[in-house]
């Protein structure tokens, strides 16, 4: 079952329509952005889940606390939409299906969310929680209004970092997967991203997005291998920096 719930601004603080089902737990929602309410098609946001009910989940959307960085990413967003005149809705899936697989009961919704997310690529799941407060160019893209242009650089506001930790394969082969958390600082398929060494050397690698199931980056930075075993050992964990999109600088501690 479908349900749809409508958001607006009251005083500017966020409220949406009662719908039915609201006090069903375990449902997987999709925050959609349409452009005026004639519009069928909009684009899909934001992907999540819940154990709880809707109306339980959709408290921290809108009076999200100080340490729920997902609420208030979600708040941020939702309200920059709405200002700037598009329509936000709802859509929900109700688990009323039940499945079991050797007595176990399923959770239909938690099973199916990584391959709507996948399939979809939401917006708002693969930008970073601490990108808040949010900046409005991001709100646009696919709506032909404002969209941004995807080959300038990202600026980051703050030092962004990710972990490599050179495990068996990585060690020796010179790959990283830099994971879903900082996936928007990267680009398409195809295209170099550049990495810089402490001692002046630059090395840079393709965008593979075929290598994991999630279609996030893989890369693979093959001259790199003489500076790793001589300066690192199996299993040691390194930083990368990034400095812009595409561009990584390797971290000394």
């Amino acid at each position: 079952m479908v349900q749809r719930c409508v958001w607006r601004l009251v005083n500017g603080q966020l409220r949406y329509d009662m719908v039915n089902e609201m006090d069903v737990p375990f449902q997987l929602y999709a925050f959609v952005l349409l452009k005026d309410s004639d519009d069928v098609l909009g684009e899909v946001k934001y992907v999540g889940k819940t154990r709880k009910t809707l109306r339980q989940r959709f408290v921290g959307y809108v009076n999200p606390g100080q340490g729920q960085a997902t609420n208030r990413k979600v708040n941020c967003f939702v309200k920059l939409a709405l200002n700037k005149g598009y329509r936000v809705e709802t859509y929900s899936f109700q688990d009323n299906t039940p499945l079991q697989w050797n007595g176990i009961n399923l959770n239909i919704p938690a099973g199916i969310e990584d391959a709507v997310i996948d399939h979809w690529r939401p917006e708002w799941n693969f930008i970073r929680n601490s990108a808040t407060p949010c900046n409005d160019k991001r709100v646009t893209s696919n709506l032909n209004m404002e969209t941004n242009n995807p080959a300038s650089p990202i600026k980051a506001e703050s030092k962004v970092l990710f972990k490599w930790t050179l495990g068996k394969t990585y060690y020796r082969t010179g790959y990283m997967n830099p994971g879903v958390k900082v996936d928007e600082w990267f680009g398409q398929a195809g295209e170099n991203v550049q990495l810089f060494l402490p001692n002046g050397a630059v090395y840079e690698a393709t965008i593979d997005r075929n290598a994991n199931l999630n279609k996030t980056v893989r890369l693979g930075f093959n001259g790199i291998i003489p500076f790793l075993r001589e300066n690192f050992t199996e299993n040691q964990e390194v930083f990368i920096e990034i400095l812009e999109k595409n561009k990584l600088r390797l971290v000394l501690n």
